[in-house]
């Protein structure tokens, strides 16, 4: 059977597991030979966000941003990297989306699709997005979750104060999930 398609009746567990070894943003599911339905995600982080708003309602205390961010060391740019320099870095250490700092300094975002988008720019500064939603460390990881939902962002720079501290991606929900399972 191919390994890029799920059968009917899988686990989320297994799916996300699927996912996030393949580099995956999505699963067919299929139900013999007929597609089913197709898993995404942004479905595994909405069931995140259920969880972990049920956890808040029953406990009264819920998962830290800090808790299940990706910390320092993360990979990061300049404005002044060349896109082909960044798309290297990307590849080469397996991420998508890339902070963009000028000393300590948060400046913006570069993810692939921006790479792919400006592909005619030379530098990060050229095709970065300018306009970063951030979170800080110290906030519910369910209010993240309903940021990366509602903005369809793949990932928030997570701060305390300041200072840049770690990158929350939506994997990051996905790995959250199997510690879970």
């Amino acid at each position: 059977a191919p390994t890029d398609v799920i059968p009917l009746g899988t686990s989320l567990a297994c799916a996300c597991e699927r996912m996030l070894g393949q580099h995956l943003s999505c699963l067919p599911v299929v139900a013999g030979e007929r597609l089913a339905g197709i898993f995404t995600a942004t479905d595994a982080l909405g069931f995140a966000t259920l969880v972990l708003e049920d956890d808040e309602r029953a406990h009264r205390r819920a998962p830290l941003v800090s808790q299940l961010m990706t910390a320092r060391p993360l990979a990061q740019v300049e404005p002044t990297t060349t896109l082909a320099n960044a798309w290297q870095l990307m590849q080469v250490t397996g991420v998508r989306h890339l902070p963009v700092l000028r000393g300590d300094d948060l400046v913006g975002m570069l993810s692939d699709r921006d790479v792919l988008a400006g592909q005619a720019a030379r530098l990060v500064a050229d095709a970065m997005t300018t306009r970063v939603s951030t979170i800080d460390a110290d906030r519910p990881a369910v209010e993240a979750a309903g940021r990366l939902l509602r903005h369809r962002f793949g990932a928030l720079p997570v701060l305390r104060g300041r200072r840049l501290r770690g990158i929350l991606t939506v994997a990051d929900f996905l790995y959250w999930i199997l510690s879970r399972a």
